[in-house]
């Protein structure tokens, strides 16, 4: 394979006008040259628009270096210059997928199975393919989850807060205090009554002197 890539560079340094790049470039990427091999292709791609091959090898080079779309680019301009290659659709297909769009992924792969009927490893990632898409537009119907059951006490709620009713006033003191009161108020009052009894009761128990007395006294001195 070393001994090969001498030969290839030689030849396509005589012969310029010959479109030897592809396979140059496919020598380079066997070796892991990456770079060199991708400026290899983009310079052949714009000598020679027209060959395919140079396309592909091309789109491999974008992806070693996981550039899916300028990949995707390459390979579609090298199947429309050779639309019966169908290791081309297969690598496309593949790039689909990884770009995320199942739909053209199976179709591509469809196309290379159709052009390649023999090829099993083919037949048995399209029928994979199928089983995925499928199970993709309808999946199953999720279940509920099913209740948590814990150990832990509920929440308790906070007791309500209770208004402190206002201390009974102790009557009995009250009334006594004013049974005391009006006691002496009547005391008072019964004093000053018996002052005025005693006051006035010997006024009250003087007698006016009879009339008989005074009736004597003037026969006497008559």
């Amino acid at each position: 394979m070393f001994e090969r890539t001498p030969k290839l560079e030689k030849v396509s340094r005589r012969f310029p006008q010959a479109p030897l790049f592809a396979r140059l470039a496919d020598q380079y990427l066997r070796q892991g040259r990456l770079m060199r091999a991708q400026a290899l292709c983009e310079e052949g791609c714009e000598r020679f628009p027209a060959y395919p091959t140079g396309f592909f090898v091309l789109s491999r080079c974008f992806e070693q270096q996981k550039m899916w779309e300028e990949a995707r680019s390459a390979l579609d301009r090298g199947l429309r210059l050779d639309p019966d290659n169908p290791a081309g659709y297969r690598r496309l297909g593949h790039i689909y997928r990884q770009i995320g769009n199942d739909t053209l992924a199976l179709k591509c792969l469809g196309r290379s199975a159709a052009l390649d009927p023999l090829s099993e490893g083919l037949a048995a990632e399209l029928e994979q393919m199928a089983v995925s898409a499928r199970q993709l537009q309808s999946p199953e119907p999720a279940q509920p989850p099913a209740p948590v059951v814990t150990d832990a006490e509920p929440p308790q709620q906070p007791a309500a807060e209770t208004e402190l009713a206002p201390e009974p006033v102790d009557n009995g003191s009250v009334g006594l205090s004013d049974d005391a009161d009006e006691a002496d108020e009547e005391d008072v009052v019964s004093s000053e009554t018996g002052e005025e009894a005693l006051s006035e009761e010997p006024f009250g128990q003087l007698q006016t002197q009879p009339e008989w007395e005074d009736s004597g006294e003037e026969a006497v001195e008559a």
